[in-house]
């Protein structure tokens, strides 16, 4: 096992896959079920490839695949893969698939077929018997295809018996499907089409899907394009196109796939023609049984395999491959008020039937027909359109330059100019949001070649036999995407992935999937729903709640959101799964980083940190409830779903944990899922440190934590209680037994204040108070309590003595409202309570055993940001009390104070890299949590829990001995 900045991976899969596009997705869910264990790698931060989408100001774009075929017909591959899978999932059918614009007149491509036949005809009028016997024929040849398409994979990979079976039950259907195959689509069409216009409508009707003419496609395609709309009709997934890779994602998280993002996959590991494994761009290797290739033809062949292992032809067939075009696409938010009436939610805005490549464009407003992927009064546009200009490619340097940036910025706006001039008039002055995605912009997140739509063009040379095939030249590597048989579209990616996955199990000796009766389908065709309002935070969560809240999430690409949590959080992971139902596959993504999730998600200051940070913020006066969220989704999925407890074997060798606290818990968890034995020595009589002696039951519940700690304890780890540092054990002897020793001891003592008269006082610190509040008993408390200090341990006191029933609480504090250390909402929470709270006074002397006296305090730090408060003696105030409770800070217990001077020179904490946690000048004893920090939060305690952890595992696996 490997502990990487965001995940657990094993040494060893059972197939590892380069890619989650559809393809590889589908492949993997499905070796996932047959119970392969499978990881699947991915360079960007989504699942989909181009079947994804972007978020901005809550519209959701579509990034390219946004109509979707093959979903109506139950023995296709989308239903057919959803329903093995047992994955629901919703789609919204199109009624047209989008209307085109010739001119003055207009085509709607209505699912209807006799429909847009007679709107067709009444365009090309004198051609009315020759278009209908063209769509009687393809109709006829439609249903033939579909007929020998009931297995759903590439024809490449229908295992010859079947092939077999399928000519002898049908042989003249055979004859005429084996000779479509030898003709092109231009054969088929001058059988009926003379006119030279009707022509070039077929041709450019093509041409739009395929980028090929009707000469260089095939029959077989062009038939497809013809009568999918209307035979096969498309869909729009309920949520955005994202929706469909999420849900692939969830199945393989089901049925315990894994799945991580932000990795890139340098090369594809081969020794004497068998691939064993890939190369991470850090170094990393991870080996497996199988790879799978989501990669197109051009990257895989000289890139992610080394050249050394290509025969000098291979190499020239596959870079040989003519692309698809690149395109521009403008992914835009804007007002309703840019959309004129009775537009189409897909509208093919056309210039020129005769330059495929000129300025004619796609614009899908998918928002028209699913308002729920727009707040109401906006709408979501993705416009689509061939670009001529040859863009840098993403390693090149002119890539993101100033004059890269000029072309982009000029080509938009020259294609905002002809839109707007021609068919949306109101277009560009009700824009909110736009980005731009060139070429480059494609090939940086999808890896497609140059930024190509597809894969190879699909062409007759460049048709089913002549591409990649599942099995490639190489053994146990396979291959999945639009290089393979099936060519470019989502429908056939995924074929590609059923192919590659039966290729796969026959290989291993499991059984294949064949097509079969579903008692239950899980493909729901239902009708656009209505934007919905954000629920309110008062309200409690449930699921439907917490998908609506999910949403809120913009997945932002460079999120600031992780870059100010302590435990390096990315926000997106999980609330997208939890927009998509995944709430199990949501919680064991938080648990890869943070074993205490769910106790963050009801102490953790997010206000502080991510949610401080959110881009919601932008446009919104509110950010996502990230915290919420946390707690929510890791108590709702079950102990023994919430947590990935796969666990290796013990390697060998052992760690020591000094504290069974929120560091020392989060860096034994991660050590003992590596396979280290790890042995915790804990002062007190249970674990938890703070959580479970301090923090206040109304603030954590008991349940918990002790749901937390049940579900981070593992085999490898080993608690030893009622042993303390210094006096039962000293480092040097851990150093001896242990390969790496990591130290978390609380401050358990809290620090008091030099002020005369003290002595006279009922005075108590603010953390033994709250210690004395645990348990079935309330802890003593006066009637009248001051409590003096400003941070969350102050608050906690102050509410704590009301519910232990004091009658009046004032909280005393140096600072400001605005200035306070504790949570704005612990403020309310002291208001609600009824508890007084003084801003800006400092104790200055208790003058009887009732009676505290302040001094106004004009500022607490100075110009650099030094605590250095500054005092008007000439401003005073006094309050009576009969319990005074000082909570401003925490220190080391005196006895291990003594015992750590002694050990490393001082006193009041541990000198260590932030890096590594490596105690400066001490190798091998590492360091985290208050001891480092002073009082710190449980979120930087498992942060710093964690790069302990990863650090002694890179010390350890560096010894030539490991």
């Amino acid at each position: 096992m490997k502990l990487l900045n965001d995940a657990v991976i094993r040494d060893r899969y059972d197939v590892v896959v380069v890619g989650a596009g559809i393809g590889g997705l589908t492949a993997a869910a499905l070796l996932a079920k047959r119970g392969q264990r499978v990881l699947v790698l991915e360079q960007h931060y989504i699942p989909g490839g181009c079947c994804t989408a972007i978020r901005r100001n809550d519209v959701a774009i579509d990034v390219g695949a946004a109509l979707l075929f093959g979903w109506n017909d139950e023995t296709s591959a989308h239903p057919f893969v959803m329903n093995e899978l047992e994955e629901e999932i919703d789609l919204i059918p199109h009624d047209s698939t989008y209307r085109i614009h010739l001119g003055k007149k207009t085509v709607t491509f209505w699912r209807d077929l006799d429909r847009y036949l007679d709107e067709l005809t009444a365009v090309f009028p004198n051609q009315d018997r020759e278009i209908r016997a063209l769509y009687r024929e393809c109709s006829e040849l439609y249903e033939i295809m579909m007929g020998m398409a009931k297995f759903p994979v590439p024809p490449t990979e229908i295992p010859p018996l079947d092939g077999l079976k399928m000519a002898l039950k049908d042989p003249i259907g055979m004859m005429k499907m084996q000779k479509l195959m030898s003709m092109s689509g231009e054969d088929l069409l001058k059988k009926h089409i003379t006119d030279p216009k009707t022509t070039d409508f077929f041709d450019f009707l093509v041409a739009s899907c395929t980028t090929c003419t009707v000469k260089e496609s095939p029959a077989s395609m062009v038939v497809g394009i013809f009568m999918n709309i209307h035979l096969g009709g498309t869909c729009y997934p309920s949520g955005s196109p994202q929706m469909f890779p999420n849900k692939l994602e969830r199945a393989l998280e089901r049925f315990g796939g894994q799945i991580v993002y932000r990795k890139m996959v340098d090369e594809i590991l081969i020794w004497q023609g068998k691939a064993y494994g890939v190369r991470l761009s850090d170094g990393t290797e991870i080996l497996a049984d199988t790879v799978v290739s989501n990669a197109d033809v051009w990257t895989l062949y000289g890139t992610l395999v080394n050249p050394k292992h290509i025969k000098p032809d291979r190499m020239e067939w596959a870079q040989g491959f003519d692309p698809t075009p690149a395109i521009l696409v403008l992914y835009i938010s804007v007002k309703e008020e840019a959309i004129p009436g009775g537009t189409h939610p897909i509208e093919f805005y056309v210039r020129s039937l005769h330059d495929v490549q000129g300025d004619n464009f796609m614009v899908y407003i998918p928002s028209l027909e699913d308002p729920t992927i727009a707040p109401t009064g906006t709408h979501s546009i993705t416009i689509m359109g061939s670009s001529k200009i040859d863009w840098p490619r993403p390693q090149d340097r002119s890539y993101r330059s100033d004059e890269y940036n000029r072309m982009k910025e000029e080509e938009a706006e020259r294609v905002l100019d002809l839109l707007q001039a021609n068919y949306l008039p109101n277009l560009k002055e009700n824009i909110i949001s736009m980005d731009v995605g060139t070429a480059s912009t494609i090939e940086r997140y999808t890896r497609k070649y140059k930024g190509n739509i597809g894969g190879p063009k699909v062409t007759t040379e460049q048709f089913f036999f002549n591409r990649l095939k599942a099995r490639s030249e190489w053994k146990n590597l396979y291959c999945v995407g639009d290089s393979t048989a099936m060519g470019e579209g989502v429908v056939s990616v995924t074929m590609s992935g059923v192919g590659a996955a039966n290729q796969i199990l026959k290989d291993k000796g499991l059984l294949p999937y064949r097509p079969r009766a579903f008692s239950k389908h899980f493909v729901n065709m239902i009708e656009g729903k209505p934007w919905v309002a954000s629920p309110d935070p008062a309200d409690p969560i449930t699921e439907e709640a917490a998908i609506r809240i999910g949403r809120d999430c913009q997945h932002c690409e460079d999120p600031e959101c992780q870059n100010a949590c302590p435990a390096d959080i990315e926000t997106s992971l999980f609330a997208r799964r939890i927009e998509s139902g995944n709430f199990v596959g949501a919680a064991r993504v938080l648990r890869e980083v943070n074993p205490l999730s769910e106790v963050c998600g009801y102490i953790c200051p997010a206000e502080q940190f991510c949610e401080k940070k959110c881009s919601r913020l932008d446009f919104d006066d509110r950010p996502v409830r990230i915290r919420e969220l946390h707690g929510w989704v890791c108590g709702h999925a079950s102990r023994f779903e919430g947590w990935d407890r796969s666990v290796p074997g013990l390697n060998g060798h052992k760690v020591a944990v000094v504290g069974a606290g929120p560091a020392g818990l989060t860096c034994a968890h991660y050590l003992a899922r590596l396979g280290y034995r790890v042995d915790i020595m804990e002062k007190a009589k249970a674990s938890g440190g703070m959580l479970t002696h301090a923090v206040p039951a109304f603030r954590l519940p008991d349940e918990v934590v002790e749901r937390e700690i049940e579900g981070l304890s593992l085999p490898g780890m080993a608690f030893q209680y009622a042993k303390a540092l210094g006096k039962d054990f000293r480092i040097a002897e851990l150093e001896a037994d242990y390969d790496a020793v990591f130290l978390a001891p609380g401050l358990w003592s809290g620090r008091t204040l030099d002020i005369p008269g003290l002595e006279k006082a009922k005075m108590t610190d603010g953390l033994r108070f709250l210690q004395s509040c645990r348990g079935k008993k309330k802890g003593k408390v006066g009637k009248n309590v001051v409590v003096v200090g400003g941070g969350s341990v102050a608050s906690d006191a102050a509410v704590s003595a009301v519910e232990c029933g004091a009658e009046k609480v004032t909280l005393v504090c140096l600072e400001g409202p605005e200035e306070m250390p504790c949570l704005k909402s612990e403020i309310v929470e002291m208001k609600n309570h009824g508890i007084e709270v003084q801003n800006g006074w400092g104790p200055k002397e208790v003058t009887s055993e009732s009676k505290i006296s302040f001094v106004c305090c004009t500022s607490v730090f100075d110009e650099t940001g030094a605590f250095r408060p500054v005092f008007d003696e000439s401003k005073t105030m006094e309050l009576d009390f009969d319990q005074l409770i000082l909570a401003v800070g925490q220190r080391t217990e005196p006895a291990l104070a003594k015992y750590l001077k002694k050990e490393f020179g001082r006193d009041d904490g541990l000198d260590v890299d932030p890096q590594t946690m490596e105690v400066i000048g001490r190798s091998g004893v590492f360091a985290g949590g208050d001891i480092v920090r002073g009082a710190g939060t449980v979120v930087e305690a498992v942060g710093d829990g964690r790069r302990a952890a990863m650090a002694i595992d890179e010390q350890v696996r560096d010894d030539p001995g490991f």
